[in-house]
């Protein structure tokens, strides 16, 4: 638990260019997480490949970017884990891949 909160969730969202919530809901601030200059950066960089290869109609620009997307959620979920995991649960909730 860190400042009362449980964990974090990993997700995308329409004009988010910082796509982690706590767990209740709100937007995590990359302050209060304290993570690697590095991993805040793959993060970021997460989030623009979401908006610049998918959109709400159309979905997914080509199936590669599509599978690129969710390997770097892999990566990223791992390496929040190895930073955060002690305090705080990390959840990742990739409904852009969803059908």
């Amino acid at each position: 638990m860190r400042d009362g909160h449980v964990g974090v969730r990993l997700m995308n969202d329409y004009a988010c260019d910082w796509p982690i919530w706590w767990a209740e809901g709100l937007q995590a601030e990359p302050k209060d997480l304290d993570l690697s200059a590095d991993l805040e950066e793959k993060v970021r960089a997460w989030a623009r490949h979401f908006h610049e290869h998918f959109d709400h109609l159309s979905r997914w620009d080509c199936h590669q970017t599509k599978q690129t997307h969710a390997r770097l959620a892999r990566e990223i979920e791992a390496e929040l884990t190895a930073q955060i995991g002690r305090d705080l649960e990390v959840r990742v909730d990739l409904w852009e891949l969803r059908d």
